[in-house]
């Protein structure tokens, strides 16, 4: 269960860093960008622009189900893909509470902080929404 959150909490790293907020050189990828992502950087603090819209997470699940069949052995493969979702529904959750919430404890108001340093400088850093372990681990995170 932990190996299907931790590989979400990097495939989320990557998406975001790479695929979300590419190198502005790329122009095809960052106009795709743009039309997943960037209102959500133009109105950060409306709902809509706040979730993953459902056909596109199914779009990017169903490929991932092929990969995942390949490379997790047979008797892991539900946990693995199980615990790799609910690790996208913290995703979705937490994403949601930081736009639209009020945390309470201070690791939230830490997430808010860090996602939110993230709107203020864009592709310069800060990836992890429903963890910093990767910007950490690859030194993106942000001076607050």
């Amino acid at each position: 269960g932990g190996i299907g959150l931790l590989v979400w909490s990097f495939f989320e790293y990557l998406t975001h860093r790479f695929i979300l907020h590419p190198h502005e050189q790329l122009e095809r990828l960052d106009r795709f960008a743009y039309f997943a992502h960037g209102k959500h950087h133009d109105e950060p603090d409306h709902p809509v622009f706040a979730l993953v819209p459902p056909l596109n997470a199914a779009m990017v699940l169903l490929p991932l189900l092929g990969i995942f069949y390949l490379v997790v052995p047979t008797d892991a493969f539900g946990v693995f893909v199980g615990s790799f979702l609910i690790g996208y529904l913290i995703y979705e959750y937490v994403h949601y509470a930081i736009h639209h919430g009020d945390p309470k404890s201070r690791f939230c108001q830490y997430l808010r902080k860090h996602h939110l340093t993230h709107h203020a400088h864009g592709r310069a850093g800060n990836f992890g929404v429903s963890s910093p372990l990767w910007d950490f681990i690859l030194r993106t995170t942000l001076p607050r």
